[in-house]
């Protein structure tokens, strides 16, 4: 037995145990003060809406008309194959203590760059006039601020690093007025409804629960999969914008 860090959030330690022809990492939960192995569809969700996004990101940038929304919708699409990307990337494999350390990082930044880009089309779209750009820069003003927290900090209690997530994506808030009048009804329901999506998610992962099968579908998987299905509703709502 001997000591390696493969880490769930946070950076914690964990075991890696091999006997008998056999070889395999415990993942430490500091939670619940416990050593799980990595269930077996970890990441498997985030690797299937990269490959998603970038079709259905490519589409979306080909029907994108004038400068605004080309730059809104690249950004956009970046952001949102860099998340499910490189989180597919961490957790799938088996990395050691430095690549870890450097993926997990990664990880974080493309969440906050994730919401961060959401929230630029929203406002870029329909939030017209000085309102929209104050808001842009409240956005990207969190975002950088999250993201120097997390290259310099990775062992930020979770509750703090949780709450800087929900807090930079509450921010759409202030644009939902206008997205009701100029995106319309069904753009706003699905921002809100993805929002709402994104939360929950947030709340399963600090309660780790529901945690239907640890070995194979646990509560990380269940916080991958709202997020998956509020990714999903947050696109449908900016192509509705775009169309």
């Amino acid at each position: 037995m001997r000591p390696h860090q493969v880490t769930d959030l946070p950076l914690t330690p964990a075991l890696s145990v091999a006997g008998q022809g056999t070889h395999v990492t415990l993942h430490y939960d500091s939670r619940r003060g416990l050593h799980h192995p990595k269930p077996l569809l970890r990441g498997w969700l985030h690797l299937a809406w990269f490959e998603v996004s970038l079709v259905a990101g490519t589409l979306l940038v080909l029907a994108a008309h004038g400068p605004r929304q080309v730059v809104g919708v690249g950004v956009y699409v970046l952001c949102l194959s860099g998340l499910f990307g490189v989180s597919a990337l961490y957790h799938r494999g088996n990395w050691g203590p430095a690549a870890t350390a450097v993926l997990q990082r990664a990880d974080h930044v493309m969440i906050t760059l994730s919401i961060a880009g959401t929230a630029t089309l929203v406002f870029l779209l329909a939030v017209p006039g000085t309102y929209g750009l104050v808001c842009l820069v409240l956005v990207w003003s969190l975002a950088a601020v999250g993201i120097g927290t997390h290259l310099v900090r990775m062992d930020a209690p979770e509750w703090l690093v949780g709450s800087a997530f929900v807090g930079l994506g509450a921010v759409p808030v202030l644009g939902l007025p206008a997205l009701w009048v100029n995106g319309g009804v069904a753009a706003a329901v699905l921002v809100l409804t993805g929002g709402g999506l994104y939360v929950t998610g947030a709340v399963a992962y600090h309660l780790r629960r529901p945690d239907p099968f640890p070995t194979v579908f646990g509560y990380h998987e269940v916080f991958h999969a709202f997020v998956c299905a509020a990714a999903t509703c947050h696109f449908l709502a900016i192509a509705l914008l775009v169309g």
